[in-house]
């Protein structure tokens, strides 16, 4: 599907939206699209389905039929749907949580929305645990979805902290070490009435309980390094590290921000130019790659030695009793958001 297409249809759906659209400035037209509510949404979908899909439903319907939409054609319709909803000069799309009384015009910079989520989940689990104790800010302890044009072209992409990449990209190799130490491998339980099983259980050669211990400590590990990390990134010049990764066949541009201040000099409204006067070379984050990899494989070693010297698999740890959080208003923009691009969200 080309560009006039996906272009000629968001276009009719705008329309659809409110007659007067293109009578507005272009002030006034980014900020309906920031604020369109949910009953706008959903008649702006029965649209773009039928203009680009010939599927013809009722708004109070869209949700379901986008979510039968394949993953192939899926991408004409999001790309569609950013031009109905996205802002700035990249049309960028926040797809996570803002409150109803609130849109992502309600936040200048990256570093304003950040700071605002960090805020929120500090107060949700204030709530929930009576002994939590509260956490310094770090930037993007929890990574956010976009979508937007970059060179006019669609794309999907993910907000990252420069720590949290590297514990990711050293999960792998963690965990095929933990195999080497301990050698194991993950079974189904045993089959219940109906078919089903009972979860899955580790083999480990009568030290399933080490290895247990060893993955708690990793676990732990993982944890206390992120916010490690993002102190120590915290005396660099701000950068951002821009890369490409492969998502189930789907590209995902991932922008890597190495602390807050970074986040404070990207604006929503001009992303993608913001991000170019700090673009910084791959060669640092290989160096880093290295020197992580050597520091956990050397922290489980060690951790296996005192494990098999001073850990007792006999004495029963006590654990409090865990909630799930759930954010009402949270939940219902889950609710709300179409399906169909499950793959890359």
């Amino acid at each position: 599907m080309n560009k006039n297409q996906i272009k000629a249809a968001s276009r009719k759906a705008l329309i659809a939206a409110n007659k007067s659209y293109y009578s507005w400035s272009a002030e006034q037209q980014e900020a309906f699209r920031a604020n369109m509510d949910v009953t706008t949404q959903k008649k702006v979908g029965s649209v773009l389905l039928n203009s680009l899909l010939g599927i013809k439903c009722a708004p109070e319907d869209v949700s379901d039929k986008w979510s039968e939409i394949p993953v192939s054609k899926v991408n004409s319709l999001n790309w569609a749907k950013l031009l109905t909803t996205g802002i700035g000069d990249d049309f960028i799309y926040l797809n996570d949580f803002i409150a109803e009384d609130k849109s992502l015009l309600s936040f200048t910079r990256l570093y304003d929305y950040d700071y605002y989520y960090y805020l929120l989940k500090e107060q949700v689990n204030k709530e929930e645990y009576k002994n939590y104790k509260a956490r310094d800010y770090y930037a993007l302890q929890y990574s956010h979805w976009i979508r937007l044009l970059i060179n006019n072209q669609f794309q999907y992409a993910s907000l990252c902290s420069l720590a949290e990449y590297l514990i990711e990209e050293i999960h792998d190799i963690a965990s095929d070490y933990i195999n080497q130490l301990i050698p194991h491998s993950f079974n189904e339980g045993e089959q219940e009435k109906g078919g089903g099983h009972r979860g899955v259980q580790i083999e480990a050669a009568g030290k399933e309980k080490q290895l247990e211990e060893l993955f708690t400590r990793w676990i732990k590990y993982t944890e206390d390094r992120w916010f490690e990390l993002s102190k120590e990134f915290s005396d660099l010049a701000p950068a951002v590290f821009r890369m490409e990764q492969d998502h189930d066949g789907t590209p995902i541009q991932l922008f890597l921000f190495n602390h807050s201040e970074a986040l404070k000099q990207v604006r929503w409204r001009t992303f993608i130019a913001d991000c170019e006067l700090l673009n910084a070379e791959h060669t640092t984050i290989a160096e880093l790659k290295e020197r992580e990899i050597t520091n956990v494989c050397s922290f489980l070693k060690e951790s296996l030695q005192d494990i098999m010297k001073n850990y007792d698999p006999k004495v029963v740890k006590l654990e409090k009793k865990m909630k799930i959080i759930v954010v009402p208003e949270l939940l219902d923009k889950l609710t709300e958001e179409d399906s169909g691009d499950d793959s890359v969200e």
